[in-house]
């Protein structure tokens, strides 16, 4: 289940996106409420939620005050800017300070959820992603070797392109995809794509994409109504007899066993 702080000074509109909207159905827990900019810098330091949702503008501290403070604090949020049409630069500046996104008053449910459940795609990549690293790391023994290039800024650039590449496979291991479209994704020679990827995550495009397609297929499985050949198809393996090849060949046994083992 994922947090996410509400931060409007307008309570109606606080009150219609936590009751209008079945969260809990999508994974999402309301953590907090927040009326204004201080109070909400408040619950972010207590709650560290996993998705903010705020104002562009509140008294005290304005949204974009905010924003940067939970930056220059650290706070791993996905932050969605709500902002009037008469807020353009300010939606702008948000953008320039790393938000997830921003949607124009009144707020749409659906369009709402779609970008909730975009934070969540792009926060379950990020993690994954952190956990190939660390079992690089920890197999190989290049710790000190990911931290130096980490550090190097030419490196950098590097790195924050194959994040945009996890979050291609994020949003898209339900369809088809190769190694191609990832590199076509972030405008680079598919053979470079190749190397850079491997050379950052200490995998390659292919395997990650099995791993994360595996991984989701199991979180699929917890749900008993969900049938096998309908499991292949939500992480993008329209052959049921290859996804259960594959499954079997990662986990060393056939996704009809691993279900009943839950």
């Amino acid at each position: 289940m994922y947090t996410m702080l509400v931060a409007d000074d307008e309570m109606w509109i606080r009150e219609r996106i936590i009751s209008s909207i079945d969260w809990k159905k999508i994974g999402v827990y309301i953590a907090g409420e927040a009326a204004d900019g201080e109070e909400a810098l408040s619950l972010s330091r207590q709650i560290k939620p996993d998705i903010i949702l705020t104002d562009i503008r509140m008294p005290g501290i304005n949204g974009l005050d905010f924003l940067k403070s939970i930056n220059e604090e650290g706070l791993n949020a996905r932050v969605i800017i709500l902002s009037g049409y008469g807020d353009f630069d300010y939606a702008q500046k948000a953008i320039k300070l790393g938000v997830a996104d921003y949607i124009l008053k009144p707020v749409e449910n659906n369009e709402l959820v779609s970008i909730v459940k975009k934070c969540i795609r792009q926060i379950e990549a990020e993690t994954y992603k952190n956990r190939i690293i660390e079992q690089a790391a920890t197999q190989s023994n290049t710790a000190e070797k990911l931290a130096l290039f980490a550090r190097n800024e030419h490196n950098t650039k590097k790195r924050n392109t194959i994040e945009k590449a996890v979050v291609f496979i994020a949003e898209n291991y339900n369809r088809p995809i190769t190694l191609n479209d990832a590199a076509g994704e972030v405008l680079l020679n598919p053979s470079y794509f190749s190397n850079l990827f491997k050379e950052t995550l200490g995998t390659s495009f292919n395997k990650y994409l099995t791993d994360f397609r595996i991984s989701k297929a199991k979180e699929l499985m917890k749900n008993p109504t969900v049938r096998i050949k309908e499991i292949a198809g939500m992480v993008g393996y329209n052959d049921v007899r290859y996804f259960i090849k594959v499954f079997k060949s990662i986990t060393g046994i056939s996704p009809n066993v691993y279900k009943e083992q839950l």
